[in-house]
Protein backbone atom coordinates (compact mmCIF):
# COMPACT_ATOMS: atom_id res chain seq x y z
CA UNK A 1 0.00 0.00 0.00
CA UNK A 2 1.78 3.21 -0.85
CA UNK A 3 1.56 6.15 1.20
CA UNK A 4 1.68 9.24 -0.17
CA UNK A 5 -0.20 13.29 0.40
CA UNK A 6 -2.71 15.57 -0.75
CA UNK A 7 -0.51 18.26 -2.41
CA UNK A 8 -2.20 21.01 -0.88
CA UNK A 9 -0.79 20.45 2.65
CA UNK A 10 2.69 21.20 1.32
CA UNK A 11 1.58 24.99 -0.30
CA UNK A 12 4.06 25.53 -2.60
CA UNK A 13 4.71 26.19 -5.94
CA UNK A 14 4.19 23.08 -8.15
CA UNK A 15 7.87 22.26 -8.38
CA UNK A 16 8.82 22.91 -5.15
CA UNK A 17 6.05 21.16 -3.73
CA UNK A 18 6.89 18.42 -5.72
CA UNK A 19 10.48 18.56 -4.61
CA UNK A 20 9.69 18.76 -0.88
CA UNK A 21 6.90 15.80 -0.94
CA UNK A 22 9.74 13.45 -2.17
CA UNK A 23 12.14 14.64 0.13
CA UNK A 24 9.67 13.32 2.67
CA UNK A 25 9.39 9.60 1.18
CA UNK A 26 6.11 9.95 -0.80
CA UNK A 27 5.43 8.29 -4.11
CA UNK A 28 2.20 9.23 -4.67
CA UNK A 29 0.25 12.50 -4.07
CA UNK A 30 -3.42 13.92 -4.99
CA UNK A 31 -3.41 17.33 -6.72
CA UNK A 32 -5.62 19.56 -5.29
CA UNK A 33 -4.98 22.66 -7.56
CA UNK A 34 -3.59 24.69 -4.53
CA UNK A 35 -0.25 25.83 -6.18
CA UNK A 36 0.30 29.53 -5.52
CA UNK A 37 1.63 29.40 -9.23
CA UNK A 38 -1.10 27.51 -10.87
CA UNK A 39 -4.51 28.12 -11.95
CA UNK A 40 -7.26 26.28 -9.73
CA UNK A 41 -9.63 23.29 -10.91
CA UNK A 42 -12.71 25.53 -12.24
CA UNK A 43 -9.83 27.45 -15.05
CA UNK A 44 -6.88 24.43 -15.37
CA UNK A 45 -6.03 23.58 -18.81
CA UNK A 46 -4.72 20.81 -20.09
CA UNK A 47 -1.04 22.11 -20.53
CA UNK A 48 -1.24 22.90 -17.09
CA UNK A 49 -1.82 19.58 -15.60
CA UNK A 50 1.32 18.23 -17.93
CA UNK A 51 3.43 20.68 -16.74
CA UNK A 52 2.32 19.77 -12.48
CA UNK A 53 2.39 16.14 -14.00
CA UNK A 54 5.98 16.34 -15.20
CA UNK A 55 7.53 17.92 -11.99
CA UNK A 56 6.15 15.29 -9.94
CA UNK A 57 7.48 13.05 -12.14
CA UNK A 58 10.71 14.58 -12.25
CA UNK A 59 10.95 13.83 -8.31
CA UNK A 60 9.65 9.90 -8.42
CA UNK A 61 5.68 11.02 -7.53
CA UNK A 62 2.39 9.67 -9.32
CA UNK A 63 -0.73 10.74 -8.93
CA UNK A 64 -3.24 8.27 -7.63
CA UNK A 65 -6.50 11.16 -7.70
CA UNK A 66 -6.90 14.68 -8.28
CA UNK A 67 -9.48 16.78 -6.13
CA UNK A 68 -12.61 18.04 -7.92
CA UNK A 69 -14.65 18.88 -4.85
CA UNK A 70 -17.74 20.36 -5.72
CA UNK A 71 -21.11 21.03 -4.04
CA UNK A 72 -23.52 20.10 -6.61
CA UNK A 73 -26.86 20.54 -4.37
CA UNK A 74 -25.92 24.34 -3.18
CA UNK A 75 -29.07 26.42 -2.86
CA UNK A 76 -28.18 29.04 -4.93
CA UNK A 77 -28.56 28.02 -8.52
CA UNK A 78 -25.88 29.98 -10.10
CA UNK A 79 -22.99 28.59 -7.72
CA UNK A 80 -24.37 24.93 -8.30
CA UNK A 81 -23.92 25.62 -12.51
CA UNK A 82 -20.32 26.84 -11.22
CA UNK A 83 -20.00 23.62 -9.28
CA UNK A 84 -21.12 21.25 -11.74
CA UNK A 85 -18.79 23.27 -14.85
CA UNK A 86 -15.30 22.92 -12.05
CA UNK A 87 -16.10 19.49 -11.44
CA UNK A 88 -16.36 18.70 -15.30
CA UNK A 89 -13.46 20.40 -15.81
CA UNK A 90 -11.35 18.08 -13.80
CA UNK A 91 -12.95 15.10 -15.25
CA UNK A 92 -11.48 15.86 -18.49
CA UNK A 93 -8.43 17.04 -17.10
CA UNK A 94 -7.60 13.58 -14.80
CA UNK A 95 -6.37 11.54 -17.82
CA UNK A 96 -3.83 14.34 -18.43
CA UNK A 97 -2.22 13.97 -14.72
CA UNK A 98 -2.11 10.36 -15.03
CA UNK A 99 -4.98 9.25 -12.66
CA UNK A 100 -8.37 7.73 -13.14
CA UNK A 101 -9.72 9.13 -10.10
CA UNK A 102 -11.90 12.51 -9.58
CA UNK A 103 -12.69 12.85 -5.87
CA UNK A 104 -15.46 14.89 -4.93
CA UNK A 105 -17.92 16.00 -2.22
CA UNK A 106 -21.18 15.33 -1.31
CA UNK A 107 -22.32 18.87 -0.57
CA UNK A 108 -25.02 20.19 1.94
CA UNK A 109 -27.48 23.14 1.76
CA UNK A 110 -25.64 25.55 3.65
CA UNK A 111 -25.38 28.73 1.94
CA UNK A 112 -21.95 29.72 3.20
CA UNK A 113 -20.00 27.00 3.63
CA UNK A 114 -19.80 23.82 1.09
CA UNK A 115 -18.96 21.33 3.93
CA UNK A 116 -20.87 22.52 7.07
CA UNK A 117 -24.06 21.45 8.37
CA UNK A 118 -27.33 23.17 7.81
CA UNK A 119 -30.76 21.61 8.25
CA UNK A 120 -32.14 22.24 5.04
CA UNK A 121 -29.92 19.38 4.01
CA UNK A 122 -32.07 16.53 5.48
CA UNK A 123 -35.36 18.05 3.65
CA UNK A 124 -37.23 15.98 1.40
CA UNK A 125 -35.68 15.68 -2.04
CA UNK A 126 -32.23 16.95 -1.14
CA UNK A 127 -30.88 13.42 -1.22
CA UNK A 128 -32.38 12.65 -4.69
CA UNK A 129 -31.30 15.64 -5.78
CA UNK A 130 -27.53 15.07 -4.92
CA UNK A 131 -28.26 11.21 -6.12
CA UNK A 132 -29.47 12.34 -9.61
CA UNK A 133 -26.90 15.17 -10.31
CA UNK A 134 -24.13 12.71 -9.22
CA UNK A 135 -25.52 10.25 -11.03
CA UNK A 136 -25.17 12.60 -14.33
CA UNK A 137 -21.29 13.14 -13.61
CA UNK A 138 -21.08 9.11 -12.75
CA UNK A 139 -21.59 8.87 -16.47
CA UNK A 140 -19.47 12.03 -17.38
CA UNK A 141 -16.67 9.97 -15.85
CA UNK A 142 -17.38 7.04 -17.24
CA UNK A 143 -17.08 8.39 -20.99
CA UNK A 144 -14.20 10.20 -19.73
CA UNK A 145 -12.49 6.81 -18.43
CA UNK A 146 -11.84 7.63 -14.82
CA UNK A 147 -13.97 6.87 -11.96
CA UNK A 148 -15.56 9.57 -9.41
CA UNK A 149 -15.11 9.10 -5.92
CA UNK A 150 -17.24 9.98 -3.00
CA UNK A 151 -16.01 12.42 0.08
CA UNK A 152 -19.07 12.03 2.22
CA UNK A 153 -19.19 12.77 5.74
CA UNK A 154 -20.95 14.47 8.47
CA UNK A 155 -23.18 17.40 7.74
CA UNK A 156 -22.91 16.28 3.92
CA UNK A 157 -26.06 14.81 2.11
CA UNK A 158 -24.16 11.53 2.56
CA UNK A 159 -23.31 11.25 5.76
CA UNK A 160 -23.88 7.48 7.42
CA UNK A 161 -21.84 4.38 5.67
CA UNK A 162 -25.96 3.32 5.30
CA UNK A 163 -26.74 6.40 2.53
CA UNK A 164 -23.34 5.72 1.04
CA UNK A 165 -24.02 2.40 -0.11
CA UNK A 166 -27.76 3.59 -1.21
CA UNK A 167 -26.18 6.01 -3.54
CA UNK A 168 -24.30 3.27 -5.13
CA UNK A 169 -26.95 0.98 -5.14
CA UNK A 170 -29.34 3.72 -6.88
CA UNK A 171 -27.00 5.06 -9.35
CA UNK A 172 -25.35 2.07 -10.12
CA UNK A 173 -23.03 3.58 -12.76
CA UNK A 174 -19.45 1.52 -12.22
CA UNK A 175 -17.49 4.87 -12.54
CA UNK A 176 -19.35 6.04 -8.94
CA UNK A 177 -15.88 5.36 -6.52
CA UNK A 178 -15.58 5.89 -2.67
CA UNK A 179 -12.93 8.08 -0.62
CA UNK A 180 -12.25 5.52 2.16
CA UNK A 181 -12.05 8.11 5.75
CA UNK A 182 -13.90 6.92 8.21
CA UNK A 183 -12.85 10.39 10.37
CA UNK A 184 -15.44 12.07 8.17
CA UNK A 185 -18.30 10.10 9.52
CA UNK A 186 -17.22 10.34 13.02
CA UNK A 187 -18.38 12.81 15.26
CA UNK A 188 -18.63 13.61 19.30
CA UNK A 189 -22.63 11.38 18.80
CA UNK A 190 -21.19 8.65 17.70
CA UNK A 191 -17.33 8.18 18.56
CA UNK A 192 -17.64 5.98 20.89
CA UNK A 193 -19.12 3.51 18.88
CA UNK A 194 -16.78 4.22 16.44
CA UNK A 195 -16.20 0.42 15.52
CA UNK A 196 -19.39 0.20 14.88
CA UNK A 197 -19.22 2.89 11.87
CA UNK A 198 -16.09 1.90 10.62
CA UNK A 199 -16.93 -1.49 10.27
CA UNK A 200 -20.40 -0.68 8.28
CA UNK A 201 -17.82 1.95 5.87
CA UNK A 202 -16.08 -2.08 5.35
CA UNK A 203 -19.48 -3.40 3.86
CA UNK A 204 -19.43 -5.44 0.82
CA UNK A 205 -21.01 -2.75 -1.03
CA UNK A 206 -18.81 -0.22 -0.10
CA UNK A 207 -15.83 -1.70 0.41
CA UNK A 208 -15.78 -3.26 -3.40
CA UNK A 209 -16.07 0.73 -4.35
CA UNK A 210 -12.54 2.05 -2.61
CA UNK A 211 -10.78 4.13 -5.29
CA UNK A 212 -8.06 5.72 -2.87
CA UNK A 213 -8.28 6.16 1.37
CA UNK A 214 -7.10 9.21 3.06
CA UNK A 215 -5.52 8.95 6.41
CA UNK A 216 -6.71 12.01 9.13
CA UNK A 217 -8.52 11.81 12.90
CA UNK A 218 -12.11 12.98 14.87
CA UNK A 219 -10.73 14.46 18.41
CA UNK A 220 -13.90 16.07 20.86
CA UNK A 221 -12.94 19.30 21.96
CA UNK A 222 -12.32 19.94 25.74
CA UNK A 223 -14.39 22.16 27.58
CA UNK A 224 -11.83 24.50 27.50
CA UNK A 225 -12.61 25.27 23.70
CA UNK A 226 -8.64 24.20 22.43
CA UNK A 227 -8.19 22.99 18.72
CA UNK A 228 -5.04 21.44 17.21
CA UNK A 229 -6.36 21.13 14.15
CA UNK A 230 -4.71 22.85 10.95
CA UNK A 231 -8.17 23.75 9.42
CA UNK A 232 -8.67 26.77 12.10
CA UNK A 233 -11.82 28.04 10.07
CA UNK A 234 -12.58 24.83 8.51
CA UNK A 235 -16.68 24.45 8.58
CA UNK A 236 -17.37 22.29 11.68
CA UNK A 237 -20.26 19.80 11.34
CA UNK A 238 -20.30 19.17 15.27
CA UNK A 239 -18.57 21.87 17.18
CA UNK A 240 -18.00 19.54 19.67
CA UNK A 241 -15.39 17.59 17.44
CA UNK A 242 -12.68 18.59 15.12
CA UNK A 243 -10.25 16.56 12.86
CA UNK A 244 -6.89 17.21 12.82
CA UNK A 245 -3.93 14.94 11.41
CA UNK A 246 -3.35 11.24 11.99
CA UNK A 247 -2.28 10.61 15.38
CA UNK A 248 -4.17 13.35 17.00
CA UNK A 249 -7.29 11.87 18.04
CA UNK A 250 -9.28 9.40 18.83
CA UNK A 251 -9.74 6.97 16.11
CA UNK A 252 -8.59 3.24 16.06
CA UNK A 253 -6.17 3.11 13.26
CA UNK A 254 -5.35 -0.40 13.78
CA UNK A 255 -8.84 -1.37 13.14
CA UNK A 256 -9.38 1.45 9.89
CA UNK A 257 -6.01 0.23 8.39
CA UNK A 258 -6.70 -3.18 9.50
CA UNK A 259 -9.62 -3.28 7.56
CA UNK A 260 -8.35 -1.36 4.59
CA UNK A 261 -5.40 -3.61 4.17
CA UNK A 262 -8.05 -6.77 3.98
CA UNK A 263 -10.15 -4.92 1.75
CA UNK A 264 -8.77 -2.84 -0.31
CA UNK A 265 -5.26 -3.41 -0.23
CA UNK A 266 -4.05 -2.02 -3.58
CA UNK A 267 -5.31 1.87 -2.93
CA UNK A 268 -2.94 4.33 -1.74
CA UNK A 269 -3.25 5.50 1.24
CA UNK A 270 -3.27 9.60 1.72
CA UNK A 271 -1.81 11.87 5.17
CA UNK A 272 -4.25 15.00 4.93
CA UNK A 273 -5.26 17.70 7.78
CA UNK A 274 -1.76 18.77 9.08
CA UNK A 275 0.45 21.59 8.82
CA UNK A 276 4.06 21.43 6.76
CA UNK A 277 5.88 21.19 9.66
CA UNK A 278 4.10 18.01 10.78
CA UNK A 279 4.09 15.80 8.13
CA UNK A 280 6.89 14.00 9.06
CA UNK A 281 5.15 12.70 12.69
CA UNK A 282 1.96 12.02 10.68
CA UNK A 283 3.76 10.05 8.00
CA UNK A 284 5.56 8.05 11.09
CA UNK A 285 2.90 7.84 12.60
CA UNK A 286 0.65 6.17 9.77
CA UNK A 287 3.58 4.27 8.64
CA UNK A 288 3.74 2.26 12.22
CA UNK A 289 -0.04 1.60 12.48
CA UNK A 290 0.35 0.45 8.45
CA UNK A 291 3.24 -2.10 9.80
CA UNK A 292 1.34 -3.23 12.73
CA UNK A 293 -1.67 -4.21 10.92
CA UNK A 294 0.21 -5.86 7.18
CA UNK A 295 2.69 -8.06 10.41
Amino acid sequence: MDLGIITGYIRRPHEECARRAAAHGLKVAQVDFKFPDMPGPAEATAADCRRIRAAFSRHGIGFVAVSGHANLVAPDPAKRKANAAKLRNVIALANELGTDCVVTETGTRHPEDDWAYHPDTDKPGVYEAFRDAIGGMAEEARKAGVRLALEGGVGNVIDTPAKAARVFAEVGSPALAMVMDPANFLDAGNLDRQHDVIDALFHPAIAGRVAVAHAKDTRRIGPDGVRVENHANLGIPDPRCEYPAAGQGEIDFDRFLGLLVRHAPDVALLIEHMAEDDVPRAKRFVEGKLAAVQA
